[in-house]
């Protein structure tokens, strides 16, 4: 039997290896610092330093322990956690005016809004071809690499998208769209718009623009650094796959914007299908999370 082998029937675990892997799991899922080492992430010297039942072995060994209790050595993801204190404050809020939409949706509406930027040379992505042939090509436009903005307002009852193509996205283009949307609702007395925090949104303009003009829109602001929480971004995914990814349009800029419009014109009317897509089915029906649960999350011993 192999040092690695022989460690998964120490005492410790009664030669239960599903015991041996869920106490090493244990382990590495805490920062090391807890532990009293002064580095960020652990080496297989860290490991053995803690964990007790190691202390005899190799560096090798415990190696191929890891290997043996599916425990990889992965590069790890960016990611960047909502900041924002009011998080659980501007969730609820969303949520109300959602659910009030539900209630009385010939009274009020409700949409998510971003903007997505759609370049002229094709992206990359992953297509199927034969094996050992060349995989298929995204062609390049040897030229400027010319760009255009899409606004959009994706409505979460409906999910019907109204959308703008513009080449510049700054106050008073922002403004021109938002009566724009505006007017696809003439019936209801108020329109939520739930929207991140990107400084055109939030210029002080924006509502003073909206007061004096009488409008019905109340924007929602979103939890800073939160894009999970807007389903507009899954509708930009979508977009991505069926469009912008591995497309031929890249010689003239008239058939390529033709390519996006019509795609954006099948989005118009809406569907539950994109409703379910997107998740904004769930978002509604989601339990808020208590500040206790956020900030003291139980640990199991």
């Amino acid at each position: 039997m192999d040092e690695a082998a022989s460690l998964l029937f120490s005492p410790v675990h009664h030669k239960n290896i599903d015991l041996a892997t869920a106490d090493m799991q244990g382990v590495l899922a805490r920062n090391p610092r807890l532990y009293e080492h002064e580095q960020s992430r652990w080496t297989l010297a860290t490991i053995k330093a803690t964990i007790s039942w190691l202390k005899q072995s190799s560096l090798s060994g415990i190696s191929r322990l890891l290997k043996r209790l599916a425990i990889s050595y992965k590069r790890g993801r960016q990611t960047v956690h909502s900041p924002d204190l009011l998080y659980n404050e501007k969730v609820a809020r969303i949520r109300q005016a959602r659910l009030q939409v539900q209630r009385e949706p010939h009274r009020f509406a409700f949409v998510y809004l971003d903007e997505h930027q759609v370049a002229r040379n094709a992206t990359i992505a992953r297509s199927y071809s034969g094996r050992g042939q060349t995989a298929q090509p995204a062609q390049q436009y040897a030229g400027f690499n010319s760009m255009f903005r899409l606004m959009g307002a994706f409505d979460a009852h409906t999910g019907a998208l109204i959308s703008k193509r513009c080449y510049r996205a700054d106050v008073k283009t922002f403004l021109l769209f938002l009566v724009q949307v505006e007017e696809q609702y003439p019936d209801v007395e108020e329109l939520f718009i739930a929207l991140d925090n990107w400084s055109v949104h939030v210029n002080k303009e924006v509502q003073a623009s909206l007061d004096a003009r009488h409008s019905k829109i109340r924007l929602l602001y979103l939890p800073t650094y939160a894009p999970w929480l807007n389903p507009i971004e899954k509708i930009w995914l979508k977009l991505n796959r069926e469009r912008t990814h591995m497309h031929e349009y890249f010689e003239k800029t008239k058939p390529w914007r033709e390519w996006v419009d019509q795609w954006l014109e099948n989005m118009r009317e809406g569907s539950q299908e994109i409703l379910r897509e997107t998740g904004v089915l769930l978002l509604v029906s989601l339990r808020l999370p208590t500040p206790e649960s956020l900030l003291f999350p139980k640990v199991h011993l």
